[in-house]
């Protein structure tokens, strides 16, 4: 088996697939429209060979301010040993029609835009759940996404979206409120925000958490956030004190999915801290994300393509570690949950 479509050479029947690439500007996604048109069969005579059970696929690219190195196309058998059977190399996300084949049956359909894929290593769809997205190689702008799909030659039709592994945690409004306390009218001062407990790769599967690593474990690590290119994804700090006025500092931090049912020496909370001193000492709130209640009743951390957005108002001295869940009563806390790309919900049919 050759693992590049353009150097497939089979007999018998094909399914071959067509993606079509449009432009668009108001989503961090890629939409897959996947659609039948009629079968049909040609033969040559002398080599015998079919082709059947042609598919169209239209994919239109949303909102992603640079381009992908790669988008890479593979299809598994949709069985129980999940066998690669075919693959194909694009060049970031082209635009105009471009073919992609498999041959007939069940397959399990896998993109992925990024550059985080070694083909040669990929021998079943078990190979992917080995393959890692690095935080040190993310960029928000251009974020790697996946997309992942059951498809049947020439029956019926869906959509599938390619969606970022990343989610964004937002700081949109800070303030303090020291009414009645000892240190009223005091400010917050020398103001640090960064993330903890940090997942540094992601299989790109989403599934499973075995060989997930952390940076930035129970506080912030100079060490760690001199291995990543882009420390920002994870820290800032404010250019001015915090005091009664609310301010937006409008802060966007990065990182993948930690949805841990118990939290556990080996799988931390990931957790969004701000440092700072207040009254000559340093103090800490550490804010354990998404784990109060949403509003179905319970919140499981940081799930995929999703945005976490803030707005905090500080009513108390916090915690002298950055490690310790506040307690309530410390600050008022709005939590508002959407999807990363901005888009109420989007359709899968079939």
């Amino acid at each position: 088996m050759r693992l590049f479509n353009k150097n497939i050479t089979q007999k018998g029947r094909l399914a071959i697939l067509t993606y079509f690439f449009k432009n668009f500007h108001t989503a961090v996604l890629a939409t897959l429209l996947i659609y039948s048109l009629p079968a049909f069969c040609s033969c040559n005579d002398d080599e015998h060979y079919y082709k059947e059970d042609v598919l169209e696929y239209a994919v239109q690219k949303e909102n992603t301010s640079g381009d992908s190195l790669y988008l890479d196309i593979f299809f598994f058998n949709d069985d129980k040993l999940r066998l690669l059977d075919s693959y194909q190399r694009l060049p970031g996300l082209p635009s105009g029609r471009i073919e992609a084949s498999s041959r007939k049956g069940d397959k399990i359909f896998f993109a992925i835009s990024g550059d985080c894929i070694d083909p040669t290593g990929i021998g079943s769809y078990d190979d992917l759940g080995r393959v890692f997205a690095e935080l040190v190689s993310e960029n928000p702008e251009n974020p790697v996404m996946t997309a992942c799909t059951a498809v049947q030659a020439g029956k019926g039709s869906k959509t599938v979206t390619l969606e970022p592994l990343l989610s964004e945690i937002v700081v949109s409004s800070i303030s303090c409120d020291f009414h009645r306390k000892p240190y009223s009218g005091q400010k917050l001062e020398n103001v640090s925000i960064y993330l903890t407990n940090v997942r540094d790769r992601y299989p790109v599967t989403g599934e499973g958490t075995e060989g997930c690593s952390y940076i930035n474990y129970g506080a912030l690590s100079e060490d760690d956030m001199k291995k990543i290119g882009r420390p920002e994804l994870i820290s800032a700090t404010l250019d001015r004190a915090v005091d009664e006025t609310v301010v937006h500092p409008d802060i966007h931090f990065y990182c993948y999915p930690n949805e841990a049912e118990e939290e556990s020496l080996g799988s931390p909370f990931t957790r969004l801290v701000i440092e700072g001193m207040l009254g000559g000492e340093k103090t800490y709130y550490p804010i354990t994300i998404n784990r109060g209640q949403d509003q179905e009743g319970e919140a499981h951390g940081i799930g995929r393509n999703k945005s976490y957005v803030y707005d905090i108002t500080i009513c108390r001295r916090g915690v002298p570690s950055p490690d310790i869940p506040i307690d309530v009563g410390i600050l008022r806390c709005g939590l508002n949950v959407k999807e990363w790309n901005e888009k109420e919900e989007r359709t899968i049919g079939f």
